[in-house]
């Protein structure tokens, strides 16, 4: 689930950078605190999500 959240934050940065400045070239390497907030707010639901396999998973 860290991973999928760390590429979530990325793809956020990315497209919040490349949105106010038109170039994938200028964002920049750090990914801001508000970004990995941002990012963690799916946390939710990948457990959700994650329960609802091992759910299902485990009825058959």
């Amino acid at each position: 689930m860290v991973t999928q959240l760390l590429r979530i934050a990325a793809l956020l940065h990315a497209t919040s950078h490349t949105a106010t400045t038109g170039f994938i070239d200028n964002v920049p390497i750090t990914i801001s605190k508000n970004t990995l907030a941002a990012a963690m707010q799916f946390k939710d639901y990948f457990v959700a999500y994650k329960e609802k396999v091992y759910n299902m998973i485990n009825q058959h």
